[in-house]
């Protein structure tokens, strides 16, 4: 009679299936280097991102105080010299303006403040930067007058991680 042709198992004796405690300890410190160099990753690109940020917020700060500071000075008639606080770190900038208003640029607790007529109109800086440097100084000559800030802008949200000085020089158009 005729017999179908079958596969036999081969198996040797003491063969069986699963995986044994070297591989298991094996795979485990391959996914373990693997975690590591993940974390690792995202803590640099973490700290990156947020070094950005500081840098964004720093200049633009920088950018809207200093613009307003100096369409302000552009505009204005002449100095108030006794109400100004020159060549001080907490420096204070009164503005005679040519329609008779009076503006005020002064620091109060490291945010740069603006006051029109005695009035306070807002803030200039961010509110997570700080402005530990913000002195005026008076440039006159026989041509006219010319204001020169120069302010040191810090990051209060990291414990002062960063910080970065900014210039500008503006004429007062009233003056020439």
């Amino acid at each position: 009679m005729y017999k179908p042709i079958t596969k036999k198992n081969n198996k040797k004796v003491g063969d069986k299936k699963g995986i044994s405690l070297i591989e298991t300890l094996i795979y485990m410190a391959i996914t373990t280097m693997v975690l590591i160099f993940v974390v690792n990753m995202m803590m640099f690109t973490s700290k990156t991102f947020n070094s950005f940020k500081i840098s964004r917020d720093i200049k633009n700060s920088a950018i809207i105080s200093m613009s307003r500071m100096t369409n302000e000075i552009a505009k204005a008639k002449s100095v108030d010299t006794t109400s100004s606080l020159f060549n001080n770190p907490n420096g204070k900038l009164s503005l005679n303006m040519t329609n008779g208003d009076k503006t005020t640029f002064f620091l109060d607790s490291g945010i740069l403040k603006i006051e029109r007529n005695g009035v306070i109109e807002g803030s200039l800086s961010l509110t997570d930067i700080f402005i530990s440097n913000l002195i005026f100084k008076m440039i006159t000559n026989q041509d006219g007058e010319a204001i020169k800030i120069e302010m040191n802008i810090k990051d209060k949200e990291n414990g002062f991680t960063k910080s970065e000085n900014f210039y500008m020089t503006t004429v007062l158009r009233g003056s020439y």
